[in-house]
């Protein structure tokens, strides 16, 4: 007698069975890893897509994955995939400067109010400057016009010298040289006792102003609070082709119904020459090279920089980089200006004492000042590269235009 079939084959008939439960198992399984790294990671995307990278987490979230990396980000960078951004190519490519004159790049997100500034000359160099490209001591980012930062390449790169494209940073066709670091702005209180720092300023919002061939104006809007006293803060940076500077003007506006009184700080220590050192650095002012910590005096003077020249005072040589950089003010108030060894150390008790130090400092402040509700009160700045004349053994400061109705810079079709 023949076995019915429901007997015929009793291992496979168990084995289609089993099957069933266990492919359920593993799709709940895999969902369930899924689930489990979504919510443990971190998906950081913003406009600047330079790669895509995989960082250590903080807090409940094991990994962050961006498309971008700030300055700061590089000690916890797991792997990372750098690819320039193509319109960046195609802009280089395309070239908007007519042959042997100078042209814009310029790449802004306003969504994050970060990017960068790049000012081509002749002869394939470059002075660019990154806005809100970093991380800061206390983990926090700023937002707007803040020069400080660098693009995801530099910060991913292992080469020491490649985070002097960082900040403000001249390229001379051969090498890239560190001009300006992380910007030093603040407002303080009138009792000069709190101070309120760019990642502590909300970021309401920022837009490309203007923008042609040879120039290029950019605007970023924040608000603060000064002892009870609400600010409206507008700033503009204005670049145009061939220069070797940019015009910065902040304007306050005291949009409460009590006075403000405040002050407010721009100053750098800006490890000139080559990133993550002042080596060499000394201050300097039209004619002087400033070896000491001291106050610069502005009814004399109307700019103010350091130079990567080496300190005599230390018995240090002149084998350094010869980098040079300045920021001028105008207008009819006049900033106190200074040298020091450390961004909070003002002259004082330190009069007189030798620039030395890894945090070799040039810093202006204005105030304190009194708004009542409604006034606006503003301050303009040019921040930027000098050149050197090998023959005086001096920086020499750019001839800085407010005009920019002009639309050619002083540098367009001629060498620095």
């Amino acid at each position: 007698m023949q076995p019915s079939s429901f007997f015929r084959n009793p291992v496979s008939s168990l084995a289609g069975i089993s099957k069933r439960p266990a492919r359920a198992a593993i799709i709940a399984v895999c969902v369930t890893l899924t689930l489990a790294a979504v919510l443990l990671t971190r998906f950081n995307f913003n406009k600047h897509f330079e790669g895509v990278y995989v960082l250590r987490g903080e807090g409940i979230r094991l990994v962050e994955l961006k498309n971008g990396l700030l300055l700061g980000e590089e000690g916890r960078l797991v792997w990372g995939h750098d690819f320039e951004d193509p319109r960046i190519v195609h802009a280089r490519a395309e070239d908007p400067g007519r042959p042997g004159q100078a042209y814009l790049e310029y790449e802004w997100d306003p969504a994050t109010g970060s990017g960068f500034v790049s000012n081509h000359y002749p002869g394939g160099r470059t002075l660019q400057t990154v806005f809100s490209r970093y991380e800061g001591e206390d983990g926090n980012t700023t937002h707007g016009l803040f020069v400080g930062g660098a693009l995801s390449r530099a910060v991913e790169s292992r080469d020491p010298l490649a985070r002097n494209n960082s900040g403000m940073s001249y390229f001379d066709g051969t090498r890239w040289l560190h001009i300006w670091c992380n910007a030093n702005e603040t407002v303080a209180t009138g009792h000069m006792d709190t101070f309120v720092t760019p990642s502590g300023w909300r970021y309401i919002g920022s837009r490309v102003e203007r923008v042609s061939d040879t120039v290029l104006v950019l605007s970023s809007t924040h608000s603060l609070t000064v002892e009870g006293a609400p600010l409206r803060v507008r700033k503009t940076a204005s670049f145009r082709a061939g220069d070797t500077y940019f015009l910065s003007t902040i304007e306050f506006r005291n949009t409460g119904d009590r006075p403000a009184i405040f002050a407010y700080g721009y100053g750098d220590e800006p490890w000139l020459g080559n990133f993550g050192s002042s080596g060499g650095n000394v201050g300097w002012v039209e004619g002087r090279i400033i070896q000491t910590v001291g106050a610069v005096d502005t009814r004399r003077y109307g700019y103010a920089g350091m130079f990567d020249y080496g300190n005599d005072l230390l018995g240090q040589g002149h084998g350094f980089t010869m980098a040079a950089n300045f920021i001028q003010w105008f207008g009819p108030d006049r900033p106190e200006a200074f040298f020091s060894n450390k961004p909070d150390e003002f002259p004082g008790k330190y009069a007189d004492a030798p620039l030395r130090g890894n945090s070799r400092f040039v810093g202006l402040m204005w105030g304190p000042v009194r708004l009542d509700p409604g006034e606006t009160r503003s301050f303009t700045y040019a921040v930027g590269m000098a050149s050197y004349d090998e023959r005086r053994g001096m920086p020499v400061k750019p001839d800085v235009d407010l005009d920019y109705g002009r639309e050619s810079g002083g540098e367009a079709g001629r060498s620095i």
